[in-house]
């Protein structure tokens, strides 16, 4: 006789994120300029925060980059989470950013000067946590 023993493990954790956007005008932005805030909840006590990875994201000169792009597709211009202004927080080879609670929201800032028309720009972002 067989006799199914399936056990299941599920995570205390109901990680969830949302982006709150910043309304630009047409024309030059300068490197630095805030174009949304990702707001991270839902971390649990073990913990330790979480990592930020999207679509076409890649390290350049150390830093994990975001590419917001065009509606045909084509990048417009590279966002970051200035790792410097959130302790604790750290870059990785492969286009990720780790942030460290009790950092839960993050800027993402414009990488150079940008000369942007008017129209609208994304990226795609996933978040998950991490422990120590």
């Amino acid at each position: 006789m067989t006799i199914p023993a399936n056990v299941t493990v599920t995570s205390s954790s109901s990680l969830s994120g949302s982006w709150i956007p910043v309304n630009l005008s047409a024309g030059e932005v300068t490197n630095g300029t805030k174009v949304g805030t990702l707001s991270v909840t839902g971390l649990s006590e073990s913990q330790a925060g979480f990592v930020v990875n999207g679509t076409g994201s890649k390290t350049v000169n150390g830093q994990a980059l975001y590419p917001f792009t065009k509606d045909d597709g084509s990048v417009a211009f590279n966002a970051k989470i200035d790792a410097a202004a959130y302790p604790g927080t750290k870059y990785s080879d492969n286009g990720i950013t780790y942030v460290q609670k009790p950092n839960t929201a993050v800027d993402f800032v414009t990488v150079g000067g940008n000369n942007l028309p008017a129209g609208n720009y994304q990226t795609t972002l996933t978040i998950a946590s991490f422990v120590n």
